[in-house]
């Protein structure tokens, strides 16, 4: 995906790329970060059974030097889905 700030960066335990089954909430953490640039991100999504699931990035990077005290997470309005 391409954007600004997608940078995953940080150390709060939270902090990750996760897929987010809408039917049940059950939250899925992407394990594998490929790419991970403040305007590039690459992830090898998990195994995820049929349904439809928002992506969603957590991370503490911000545009200068400094993390953010606190994780902020940004959603994406696109649904992944999965047959």
């Amino acid at each position: 995906m391409q954007g600004n700030r997608l940078k995953i960066a940080g150390d709060d335990a939270i902090v990750g790329v996760y897929l987010i089954n809408q039917n049940d909430d059950s939250r899925h953490k992407c394990a594998q970060i490929i790419t991970n640039e403040p305007k590039q991100l690459l992830v090898m999504l998990p195994a995820l059974e049929v349904g439809n699931y928002t992506l969603e990035i957590v991370t503490q990077f911000s545009a200068n030097s400094l993390l953010l005290k606190e994780p902020r997470e940004i959603q994406f309005e696109q649904i992944l889905i999965v047959d």
